[in-house]
């Protein structure tokens, strides 16, 4: 049985790739640098960031692997990430509805949207997407690198 080029994730990492890219060249120059990085392990898979110039404001980044149809998509330099299209807007998702999910997903970032929680046990990553609020707890998280005490709040790009 063929899939439809809708639902099919072979070539998931090239399209968050250039999802990414379109989404740099949309900001200011110098506002922000993408980054990308394949992994080693036998698994594969790349991650696919845009790291803000401004110290005050998040990165948005996705972990990927062609074949897989998931994304974890996550923000900052705290590790809650959100499983896609599970944990997001659409939980059955096709691959078109998946990449314009976390289009909007990264415009919240850029826009100072979101957020990490320090939990007893954990942290909470807040993301506001057209005023939607979508949060992810990971526990167990005892001593997080670096310190996180309360909430951090993210600034706007630019």
């Amino acid at each position: 049985m063929a899939t439809s080029s809708r639902t099919n994730f072979d070539n998931i990492e090239s399209e968050l790739i250039e999802l990414f890219k379109k989404i740099n060249t949309e900001l200011p120059s110098h506002v922000a640098e993408l980054e990308l990085v394949k992994s080693q392990s036998k698994d594969g898979g790349i991650t696919v960031s845009l790291r803000p110039r401004n110290p005050s404001s998040a990165s948005a980044w996705c972990h990927a692997w062609n074949g897989i149809g998931r994304v974890h998509f996550g923000f900052g330099e705290y590790s809650p990430t959100w499983e896609l299209p599970e944990e997001g807007e659409n939980p059955g998702a096709d691959r078109e509805q998946l990449l314009k999910h976390i289009e909007e997903m990264c415009c919240a970032v850029i826009q100072g949207k979101c957020e990490h929680q320090r939990r007893l046990w954990g942290i909470t990553a807040r993301l506001i997407v057209h005023e939607q609020t979508f949060s992810v707890t990971e526990a167990p998280i005892i001593r997080p690198n670096p310190p996180l005490h309360g909430t951090r709040h993210y600034t706007a790009y630019y």
